[in-house]
């Protein structure tokens, strides 16, 4: 159920639970089920459209432009085009030996890719390009089975799930505590994790920058961006601990300060400290 507060109003359109959403534009967003399905929701006509069913548990979904990257329980990731409230079918780009728990795009450019966390506290790296390249590639060959298909009056090709062979991560990296947030800047990509660890990497040379602990508590969440500071343009890095503290990390200095305390403490999910640095 979808409930819109510009004039109350109720929407029901699937039984089944909601199991995650993701804004696709300022007119829509996609969801997600327990049992697999897509839906393609529209704030403003209040409308939904089925979009497809790849039969799993769907526990993570992110995108970039009109691609939606899909992460489920079962360990699998897929990609769905969306274009003028129309799809194309889901197409398996790799899997995984466990729960896929979060995906995350971030990068500039050749640089831009994509991020996939698994239950076992793996990170995996794909490279966008790869992805994409493949992804069309495989809709050009599926467009052509459908329309031979329909020649030969075998319409049922059209409903079947496409799959490829795996696509190779560009690396993968062993975490020993979870990671719970991700957030980057251009080609640099912020870690949140539960041992109190905030690790920040290049997307250009996949290696690890600085590992930074402020030793307050667990980082809920962080935020970063660049700012004048001296006289000069620098990498700031804003982290909401569990505690309710704000510490302003300067990436270029690698140095901090703390810079706020609020009473309510930050939680991941319901709330997050994005809305403290756009006050």
């Amino acid at each position: 159920m979808i409930f819109s507060c510009c004039n109350q109003q109720f929407t029901k359109f699937v039984s089944e639970n909601f199991e995650v959403q993701q804004p696709i534009d300022r007119y829509s967003a996609i969801y997600g089920t327990s049992s697999g399905k897509l839906y393609l929701y529209n704030y403003f006509s209040f409308k939904s459209k089925y979009l497809a069913n790849i039969n799993q548990v769907i526990n993570t979904i992110t995108n970039h432009q009109n691609e939606c990257y899909i992460g489920t329980k079962q360990g699998n990731i897929f990609v769905i085009r969306i274009q003028q409230q129309q799809s194309s079918k889901p197409l398996l780009i790799g899997s995984m030996n466990s729960s896929i728990q979060k995906l995350y795009i971030q990068g500039y450019g050749i640089n831009r890719k994509l991020f996939a966390l698994n239950s076992q506290n793996m990170l995996y790296c794909y490279e966008l390009d790869t992805v994409r390249s493949s992804f069309i590639q495989q809709n050009l060959i599926s467009e052509l089975q459908l329309k031979i298909a329909q020649e030969q009056e075998h319409s049922d090709i059209s409903q079947e799930l496409l799959c490829i062979d795996g696509i190779t991560p560009t690396f993968i990296k062993q975490f020993k505590s979870k990671p719970i947030y991700f957030h980057g800047f251009e080609n640099i990509l912020a870690i949140c994790c539960c041992d109190g660890n905030i690790k920040l990497y290049s997307l250009i040379t996949n290696q690890l920058i600085f590992i930074y602990n402020y030793k307050i508590g667990i980082p809920m969440c962080c935020y970063i961006h660049q700012q004048m500071n001296q006289n000069q343009i620098q990498i700031f890095c804003e982290i909401g601990f569990q505690t309710g503290e704000v510490v302003s990390l300067n990436v270029n200095k690698q140095s901090s300060q703390k810079i706020r305390f609020w009473k309510r403490k930050y939680s991941y999910g319901r709330w997050n400290c994005f809305f403290l640095f756009t006050m």
